[in-house]
């Protein structure tokens, strides 16, 4: 019996199963890397603008930004704005200033100031000065004196002595005049002196006669009632500070508010201590 001829065996390699795919690739990973690539682009991009505003654009609006603000300062307006001009700058003269120091006519205030680097063509105003402050009295007459001290001070003016006059047809307190008056220039100390109107009595009172009477208490005395005094030294022969003229006369009539002028003997000498300094008694008593 013949042997079957046997086929050869066929030699089978099992493969190891295939490891499946992660469905999730890494993800995680390129999230990462967009985020650093996105903060890199981030800061870049603020760098740059940083360096064109700080660097580029300052470049382009200010170039050929090379003036100086010449010094004009006290110096006359006209060669001021010649000097500016020059400068490649643009002046403009604004309205004056009064000024103690500065004389008229001269700059007295630059803005912007001396020295400054500014954009050609730029504006710089200029303010003149006006010199010292005239100040003019103004017209005060049939004013009360409250009004008369408001109107003073608007012009950087005072009130100074006040002085009072008995007339008929104007009411009391009524300004009759002043000193300087209106218009002329005002005092170098600011005061201006007013003489204020008193009513005049119905009845004028007569002068009676102070001849030989001590001054201060004659002058105390009319005070009260109502008058003006102003007393005067003179060599006339008497006791010192004694009354030796007055006016008006003993027996003229007056009204409150006239002002009644006593003249009084000097000190005969300083050793006299008894009657010595009434006129230090008078100042302190009347403040003249």
């Amino acid at each position: 019996m013949t042997e079957a001829t046997q086929e050869p065996r066929r030699k089978v390699n099992i493969l190891p199963k295939r490891k499946e795919k992660s469905q999730s690739p890494g993800w995680g990973r390129r999230l990462l890397t967009l985020l650093f690539w996105c903060i890199q682009l981030g800061l870049g991009a603020i760098v740059g603008v940083l360096l064109f505003d700080k660097l580029l654009m300052p470049r382009v609006v200010r170039f050929g930004d090379d003036v100086v603000v010449p010094s004009v300062s006290e110096m006359a307006v006209a060669d001021a704005v010649e000097s500016l001009r020059a400068a490649g700058l643009e002046p403009e003269v604004t309205e004056g200033k009064f000024s103690p120091s500065v004389p008229g006519g001269l700059v007295l205030a630059v803005s912007p100031e001396d020295g400054i680097r500014v954009k050609t063509g730029r504006r710089v105003f200029l303010t003149p000065s006006l010199g010292i402050e005239s100040r003019v009295v103004p017209e005060l007459s049939g004013m009360t004196l409250r009004i008369a001290k408001t109107k003073l001070r608007s012009v950087g003016l005072e009130t100074g002595e006040i002085r009072y006059a008995a007339v008929g047809g104007v009411r009391d307190g009524e300004v009759l005049a002043s000193s300087p008056g209106p218009g002329e220039p005002g005092p170098e100390g600011g005061k201006v002196e007013i003489l204020l109107s008193r009513e005049k009595a119905a009845v004028p009172l007569w002068m009676p006669d102070f001849s030989g009477r001590n001054g201060v208490e004659t002058a105390a005395w009319l005070e009260q009632c109502g008058f003006e005094v102003q007393i005067e030294e003179s060599s006339f022969p008497g006791d010192p500070g004694e009354v030796q003229r007055q006016d008006p006369p003993p027996g003229a009539g007056v009204y409150p508010g006239t002002t009644i002028q006593l003249v009084v003997s000097k000190e005969r000498n300083e050793m006299d201590e008894e009657d010595s300094g009434w006129r230090d008694r008078f100042k302190r008593r009347f403040g003249r």
